[in-house]
Parts: C-alpha cells; sequence; structure tokens
C-alpha cells in the first residue's frame, strides 16, 4: 500500500478544494467579492457569448436555461450519489455491526426523505413580487433613510418599497430581498426566507447526523478486526509497514472508498453549512438580510471614515483659527462637514420578534392581507374569520 503521507495530503486537498468551492459558490456575495463574481458571473457570461458568436443565439439562450439548472442538477447529483452510497454500503454494515444500532435505518429513511422534502419546499417556494397591484400587500417598512428612500426602480418605473431590490434572475422586485440561492434556483425574500432557513437546517443536521454514523461504522471496524495491531505491507515494496493512525485511514479508504469519501464531503459541509446556518440566524435575529448585512458593512466605513476626516480637519481649522488675529471665517467650514451619528437599524424589534417575522411573514398576516384585499375593492372579516350572526333580543 502507499504510503499514509499520501493520503494525508490528499485529505489536506480535498478539504481545501471543498472549502473554495463553497466559500465562491455559496457564501461569497459577486457583489462583493471579485473570485466569486469572476466564477459565477463573468465565467458563466463568457461562455454564453462564445456559444452565440459560433452557434447562435436560440442555442445560447437553450445553454442559458440549461445553466439555470446546473447549480440544482449538481445539488442532486452530489446528495443523491451519497445517499445512494450510504443505502447501498452502509446499510449493509449497520446490519452487522454492533457499534451503530439497527433503528438508524429507519431514521436514515426519514432524514433523506426531511432532506429531499425541504429542498423541494425551497426550490418551489415564491419569495413574493412587487408591481403595482401586490404593493399595498409588501408596503409596510418604513424607509430608513439610510439604505432606502423613495426611489423609482428605473427598470420596471415603480416605487421601490423599503428593504425591496430589483432582481435580474426573475426580472421582477422582490420584498425583504436577501440573495439568490442557485442551489434552490429560487431568490430568497420576505416570503420564502424561513422555507431557506429550513433547507440549511435539515441539510446541517443531515451531515453532522451521517458523518456520525459513518464514523461510528468504520471506528466499529477498527475495534472489531483490531486494526491498530494489524501488519501492513507496502505494496510498492513490500517491505512491512507499522501500524499508526495514518496507515489505517489509507487502509479504510481503499476497502471502503466510497464511504470515506461520503464521510469526507460531509464532514467537510458540516463545518461550512455550520457557519452558513449560524451567519443566517445571526442576521435574522438582527433583523437584517443578507444584502443589507453587506450594505450595513460599507455605511460603517463610510461613516468612519467621513468621521475622521471630520475630526482631522477640525482639529487643523481650530488650530489655525488660534493663531489667527481676528475672528476671521476658519478654513475648517469650508471642509467635511460632521456626519452625526451612526444610522441604526430601524428594523430590529429584538431578536424573539425578528425571528417570528421570518417564520411568519408581514405579507402573511392578517394586517397586510385586509390591507391588500381594500385596494382591491375586496371586504374582508376580522381576522380571516366569518362574523357570527348576532342572537335575536328576547321579546318582553
Amino acid at each position: 500500500m502507499l504510503h499514509a503521507m499520501d493520503l494525508h495530503v490528499q485529505l489536506v486537498i480535498l478539504l481545501a478544494f471543498f472549502s473554495w468551492a463553497t466559500y465562491v459558490f455559496i457564501i461569497a456575495d459577486p457583489s462583493t467579492s471579485k473570485m466569486s463574481r469572476f466564477f459565477v458571473v463573468t465565467v458563466p457570461r463568457r461562455i454564453c457569448a462564445f456559444v452565440e458568436k459560433t452557434f447562435g443565439r436560440r442555442v445560447a439562450d437553450k445553454l442559458g436555461d440549461l445553466g439555470d439548472l446546473a447549480a440544482q442538477l449538481f445539488y442532486l447529483f452530489v446528495v443523491l450519489g451519497g445517499w445512494t452510497v450510504v443505502f447501498w454500503y452502509a446499510y449493509p454494515m449497520i446490519g452487522r455491526s454492533s457499534h451503530v444500532a439497527d433503528f438508524h435505518r429507519q431514521i436514515g429513511a426519514v432524514v433523506f426523505v426531511c432532506c429531499m422534502g425541504s429542498w423541494h419546499v425551497a426550490s418551489n417556494s415564491s419569495p413574493g413580487h412587487v408591481d403595482a397591484r401586490t404593493m399595498p400587500l409588501f408596503d409596510h417598512y418604513d424607509y430608513d433613510g439610510a439604505l432606502y428612500s423613495g426611489k423609482v426602480c428605473p427598470t420596471l418605473g415603480i416605487r421601490k418599497i423599503a428593504r425591496s431590490k430589483y432582481d435580474r434572475a426573475t426580472g421582477r422586485h422582490v420584498p425583504r430581498f436577501d440573495h439568490h440561492c442557485g442551489w434552490i434556483g429560487r431568490t430568497v425574500g420576505e416570503r420564502n426566507y424561513r422555507w431557506f432557513l429550513l433547507f440549511l437546517l435539515v441539510h446541517f443536521g443531515m451531515c453532522v447526523y451521517g458523518t456520525w454514523a459513518i464514523h461510528r461504522l468504520l471506528h466499529g471496524e477498527v475495534l472489531d478486526r483490531d486494526l491498530l495491531n494489524a501488519v501492513y505491507y507496502n505494496a510498492a515494496t513490500g517491505e512491512e509497514v507499522r501500524a499508526d493512525k495514518f496507515v489505517v485511514a489509507h487502509y479504510l479508504s481503499m476497502r471502503h472508498f466510497e464511504m470515506c469519501s461520503v464521510l469526507l464531503l460531509m464532514g467537510v459541509m458540516s463545518i461550512m453549512l455550520g457557519a452558513f446556518l449560524g451567519f443566517h440566524l445571526y442576521i435574522a435575529s438582527r433583523n437584517v438580510t443578507t444584502n443589507e448585512f453587506f450594505k450595513w458593512r460599507d455605511v460603517r466605513g463610510w461613516h468612519r471614515m467621513e468621521r475622521e476626516e471630520y475630526e482631522r480637519a477640525k482639529a487643523v481649522g481650530e488650530g489655525r483659527a488660534d493663531q489667527s488675529c481676528g475672528g476671521g471665517k476658519s478654513e475648517a467650514e469650508d471642509g467635511p462637514s460632521d456626519p452625526g451619528p451612526m444610522p441604526v437599524n430601524i428594523y430590529d424589534k429584538g431578536m424573539v420578534e425578528n425571528l417570528w417575522e421570518v417564520i411568519l411573514p408581514l405579507s402573511c398576516r392578517n394586517e397586510a392581507q385586509a390591507r391588500f384585499a381594500a385596494s382591491l375593492g375586496r371586504r374582508v372579516p376580522d381576522d380571516g374569520r366569518r362574523k357570527r350572526k348576532s342572537a335575536k333580543p328576547k321579546s318582553s
């Protein structure tokens, strides 16, 4: 067998590749990350431009439609491929293992159904769309004067309500715009952010559970066969190799290549999905979207820079004013102006209310439904229930 160091190098390379791919295609925002923008936006555009120039517009349009499904097809390939390995290789080992109880086969089937179910729901749920007709349904946020102001969308010609954004993928305004997720093929907004969080939560739990179960199976084989005390030989030289953890890990990767590959994949994805889920739970608890998170970072940078320039100009102006012999106008008055206090997030209502706003979006509540119905000229009973008929008064 090959030297154990080869396995170590392979693991490092695979870990680095998965980490890079997760950052570029999942975590990074193409509008702020040059690397992500190059691979997510620039490369697909250049490919489509080349195809259009070579084969014509019709072929390029079909390729563009297929490109929209590429991430979803890749997701299905990875997830269904991983579960095929689990059902084909891991399930028979559970029956022979004394370290993983047999009921985990039933639990695994439930996890698989939850995994595909959460993906199906997230990929088929609408974020909501703002137009002249639906504006009363989604217009429930005030303009904060920092990130949002009453402007008109130059593309659609409608008023841009607070926290909405024009989505290039759908050609519509999305309320409470968060981001576009390629894995579910949907833009995430006000009405489907909860299903996106459920999708993340289920897949994070699936990866953690799968990592534990497969590790338990392989570790059980090490204990049952006493592999740490076994004798190994180098396949190239025939020399005896002293057993250690890396040698045993290499032996298991050769004997159970498919399961070790899935173990590595789920282990890495557990870390990445855990960090991604934690980030979204954090911004959800602060009532901030992904789009607003990066905007607030720019606002803080702008405010800090303006404050430093103002204080520096103020100090220079005061020094020159002390040296002047009259009450002349200070040069600092013509310099940078005071930016004032740092703007605050007016949408933050406290962690509990913020999370409840994600679970039950404002546009799904009775107030918004009644406002929308009133704009259409319909009458909606209070709380969406029929009013009971009042009892007839008793005759005297």
